[in-house]
């Protein structure tokens, strides 16, 4: 699963900016937790407002997404990515990107 900045008016390259694996290895090869796992994050994504955080570090940009089920936030997964390179970030600087629900029509 992943997301993109829409709007961003950078270069298409940093508009995909977050993402977070499944892998069949990470549910020790259970396939059926794995499909579990991705319905429930897929509804999440759909069925509630999200939001992205981006914490920038001197080594490491971080992003970390999650869903409000109405009660509280419930964990997307995350990413994180060397903060080196020809740009040096802003230390500790903190965005944060939010989307509302974008459907309804997800099966429980």
């Amino acid at each position: 699963m992943s997301a993109r900045l829409t709007q961003s008016g950078e270069s298409s390259s940093r508009n995909r900016f977050w993402y977070s694996a499944m892998e069949l290895a990470s549910f020790r090869d259970d396939a059926n937790k794995l499909e579990t796992e991705f319905r429930q994050r897929l509804k999440g994504l759909l069925k509630f407002p999200t939001r992205i955080v981006e914490n920038k570090g001197v080594i490491l940009l971080n992003y970390s997404a999650a869903y409000y089920d109405g009660a509280r936030w419930q964990s997307l997964g995350g990413v994180g990515y060397l903060g080196l390179g020809l740009v040096i970030p802003l230390v500790g600087k903190q965005h944060l990107y939010t989307s509302p629900a974008v459907g309804n029509c997800v099966q429980q």
